[in-house]
């Protein structure tokens, strides 16, 4: 997201310094300034984002300039799933692989939690059907439907919240994880079975395996959750082509879609010999611990202390690189992505 909140500072600034230099020349001319405002968790670090954000979006210039300088940023310590901003305030909205996780807060029903807990693990299972189950997720296929209502429930939330927000006119553009088509025979759905094939074999094997060795307790084994749900071109889709949704009633319009999927990085280094198979599942499994490391580590008993809760995360992501070595063919780690791009329209009664 700051790469794109950094393009869209710069096309103002271009565009200040035109204004400048025609004011020089007629005396006339103003600047516009831009407010870029930051939403995260409240329990998140903004200190380190204030050092490091605003240096990636070109606050930090060092310019005399005041009609090129003026960026400002703040942050929002709230639920994406709650109002952020004031109504009809934003011109650009941006969110980056974030709106796949389900929102999970103390209203949520009891069963609907319980049910929808291993709604990414399930999934993963579903479409990788050739793959031993993990003993940490039993029979759960039948919660798949709770799951993707919440995660439609969850989707039409987000969206209503984020049209609030913007202006007549504005924009929205937002990349997501995606569960592909369904279809099965195509780019998206390939990389997507690629992705859930390493979350099978690797995560949920390495829990398995912990549990197992007693490292994990069983306790902490089952409550390695994961609360988010891989929504497909369709489900994606349906606030927008179903004109009596809350969605096309608010004026929120789909302009723009476009899946893709995005290669394992690695692959072609392990395929011409320059990783061994054990450095190349090493480093996968390093990629999925910097978005996983979470669940993993909120899962441990509150019993153990700081520095053993982080230890055995570390014992953790090295018992994934040990269960993908253990395959003949360790699988790639490609993504799977859409991008949105979405307008806020007048409505017309």
């Amino acid at each position: 997201a700051s790469v794109l909140a950094k393009a869209v500072v710069q096309q103002v600034r271009d565009r200040n310094r035109v204004v400048s230099e025609r004011k020089l020349r007629h005396g006339s001319g103003k600047g516009r300034a831009v407010h870029v405002v930051f939403e995260d968790r409240p329990e998140n670090d903004f200190s380190k984002f204030f050092t490091t954000f605003q240096k990636n979006i070109g606050c930090a210039d060092e310019t005399t300039d005041e009609d090129d300088n003026k960026v400002f940023v703040s942050a929002v310590g709230r639920s994406f799933y709650e109002q952020c901003l004031p109504d009809n305030s934003v011109d650009v909205a941006m969110c980056s692989i974030a709106a796949h996780w389900l929102d999970i807060n103390p209203k949520t029903p009891v069963d609907v939690v319980e049910k929808t807990k291993h709604a990414y693990w399930l999934y993963a299972r579903q479409v990788t059907m050739g793959v031993d189950s993990s003993t940490s997720i039993q029979n759960g296929f039948q919660d798949l439907p709770v799951c993707a209502q919440k995660a439609a429930d969850d989707w039409e939330c987000f969206l209503l919240r984020r049209t609030k927000e913007l202006k007549i006119g504005g924009t929205m553009v937002t990349l997501m994880s995606t569960g592909g088509t369904k279809q099965g025979d195509n780019e998206i759905d390939r990389a997507f079975q690629g992705f859930a094939g390493s979350i099978v074999r690797g995560l949920l094997a390495a829990v398995d395996d912990l549990v197992k060795e007693g490292k994990f307790t069983q306790k902490e084994g089952q409550a390695v959750n994961c609360y988010a749900y891989a929504r497909t071109e369709e489900e994606l889709k349906k606030p927008f082509t179903e004109s009596t949704s809350a969605v096309s009633k608010a004026g929120l319009k789909l302009t723009h879609y476009k899946p893709f999927g995005v290669p394992c990085a690695l692959l072609p280094e392990y395929q011409h010999g320059t990783l061994s198979k054990s450095e190349y599942c090493r480093r996968v499994a390093l990629s999925l611990r910097t978005w996983s490391y979470h669940l993993v580590y909120n899962a441990l008993s509150m019993e153990r202390s700081e520095e053993e809760r982080r230890g055995l995360v570390d014992v953790f992501y090295n018992q994934v690189a040990i269960c993908l070595d253990r395959l003949s063919s360790p699988p790639a780690l490609p993504y799977s992505l859409a991008l949105l791009i979405m307008q806020k329209c007048n409505i017309i009664n």
